[in-house]
């Protein structure tokens, strides 16, 4: 969470000793959660960047859609 902001992520995959090197992190948000926390939608307002995120290494095709 980001200055209070619910379902606001700000997203940083570097190791922490490079973490200060500007541009390097995401701003996203939690678009969607469903019922049983098993999947979620990750990006941003704009849907420039989406990402779908489940928690089985399967996920059928009415679920993606």
């Amino acid at each position: 969470m980001v200055d209070g902001a619910k379902g606001k992520l700000e997203v940083n995959f570097l190791p922490k000793g490079l973490r200060w090197i500007p541009f390097t992190q995401g701003n996203d948000w939690v678009l969607k959660i469903d019922a049983d926390y098993n999947m979620v939608l990750v990006g941003e307002l704009d849907l420039k960047y989406l990402w779908l995120l489940n928690r089985d290494l399967n996920l059928d095709e009415a679920t993606k859609k």
